[in-house]
């Protein structure tokens, strides 16, 4: 395998590079993985789709794009807590903004 088609450094650990990023967009096609919004390269943020924090790992299959206004909560939530906070700021803020959302089914 050539050099620069390595998924893995000298150590044995999981290198993200340029064009894990651009197969990863084209895979996602060009949405962001929690909001399903447009992503562009300027915008768009790798990050893990299970947090280091809560057991995931390093790897090629556990990478997901994301917006740029996202990335950080990604980074240090899984996807239930998002929505748990989302749900959470829609039912403090929404009628403000003409969003109401009802819990469907129990998880």
């Amino acid at each position: 395998m050539a050099e620069k088609n390595k998924l893995t450094n000298k150590d044995g650990k999981f290198v993200f590079k340029a064009s894990h990023f651009r197969e990863l967009l084209a895979k996602q096609e060009y949405k962001c993985y929690i909001t399903n919004r447009d992503l562009t390269p300027e915008v768009t943020f790798a990050e893990h789709i299970v947090p280091l924090r809560l057991g995931g790992t390093h790897c090629q299959n556990n990478i997901c794009l994301v917006h740029e206004i996202l990335y950080r909560m990604k980074r240090y939530h899984s996807i239930d807590e998002i929505v748990e906070m989302s749900a959470d700021v829609i039912n403090n803020l929404g009628n403000k903004y003409g969003y109401k959302i009802t819990k469907t089914k129990k998880r």
